[in-house]
């Protein structure tokens, strides 16, 4: 119980990683129905870690919180995957935003509807906002879940068509050059996630698929779908990150 309390004060995602579990990942195999492979390796993972999930991020990394508070007052700004909201909650606590979070996960919505988020249950791939409503769409740490380059592009074309002329779009994935993929021999892997025995002390632990991206394969996606003008590619966090701008 101590290093559950580690992990919360500490806030480190390395740190949580090699300490939770002992075995590191698994090769994935995508199955022929995708729609099912990531409901069983995604969203009903998602739905039984959730509360511990959500102890271990509390706040938004600085680069994503600096990218959103960019937006000025009355900006409409969307987290698509948005988990428990700390990407948006933290950064503009102040106010005078328009705020909305979708996620696949109804158990972490509810965590971000507590901090005052608009939320909704949506899936990536089909996003329940009006075209070019947005002035500001992130989405951090959600793409690589999606286990084709084909529902990979689909939820980047929704996020462009949400986004307004002229606004922003911030992208997180987890990159394929982390030590801990040293050996992979495949970008697509599972990541077990062992739960605290005070949620869950009958099935500790979970596996959930990743899509690990390599150096430039998130920009080549989003110059293949076009309309973006990509201002910015860095490393962060153990993610490739793009920032760009809709023509």
């Amino acid at each position: 119980k101590l290093q559950f309390l580690y992990f919360i004060e500490a806030g480190s995602y390395t740190n949580l990683i090699h300490l939770m579990s002992k075995r590191k990942f698994g090769e994935a195999t995508v199955s022929a129905d995708v729609d099912d492979f990531e409901q069983r390796h995604v969203h009903d993972v998602y739905s039984k870690i959730a509360g511990h999930f959500s102890a271990t991020r509390y706040k938004a990394w600085p680069r994503v919180g600096e990218f959103v508070e960019k937006e000025g007052v009355g900006s409409f700004i969307c987290d698509v995957g948005a988990g428990n909201g700390k990407s948006l909650a933290g950064p503009l606590s102040a106010g005078g935003r328009c705020l909305w979070a979708c996620d696949a996960s109804k158990e972490l919505l509810s965590i971000a509807r507590d901090k005052g988020i608009e939320t909704q249950v949506a899936n990536a791939l089909k996003l329940p906002y009006r075209t070019a409503s947005m002035d500001c769409v992130i989405s951090i740490a959600m793409l690589h879940h999606l286990s084709t380059p084909e529902r990979r592009e689909t939820a980047l074309k929704e996020m462009f068509r949400i986004l307004r002329s002229g606004g922003r779009l911030l992208i997180y994935v987890w990159a394929a050059g982390q030590k801990r993929f040293a050996s992979a021999t495949t970008q697509d892997v599972t990541v077990p996630w062992t739960l605290h025995d005070r949620f869950d002390p009958e099935t500790p632990t979970h596996d959930r698929y990743y899509h690990l991206f390599k150096q430039g394969e998130l920009e080549s996606l989003m110059e293949a779908i076009g309309g973006f003008e990509i201002t910015e590619s860095y490393y962060d966090c153990d993610n490739w990150c793009v920032a760009a701008v809709k023509k």
